[in-house]
């Protein structure tokens, strides 16, 4: 199930701001690090210059998702691990 527009806001506009996994249909985990790389607008959820794939090269530029493909999001500590926010994932 999608999240919604409030759900996505609660964690990606947190202050302080707190790193977070979004994770995507299919699988893919898109981890942001920095508070404005990441605009929820819409319908949609733009991430600038963030690494959109943990086991590749980061990459960078500009990537648009409908709110629709978002299925998780999750606040990350220090070393990556997941902490209760938001939607948790499956497990």
């Amino acid at each position: 199930m999608a999240l919604t527009i409030k759900q996505v806001e609660e964690v990606a506009y947190r202050e302080p701001f707190e790193p977070y996994r979004v994770l995507l249909e299919g699988g893919e985990q898109i981890i942001v690090t920095k508070p404005r790389k990441a605009v929820v607008s819409g319908e949609h959820f733009a991430l600038v210059g963030e690494s959109h794939r943990p086991d590749r090269v980061r990459k960078t530029g500009l990537r648009i998702l409908p709110l629709t493909q978002l299925v998780g999001i999750e606040s990350v500590g220090a070393k990556g691990d997941a902490r209760a926010s938001g939607r948790k994932r499956d497990r």
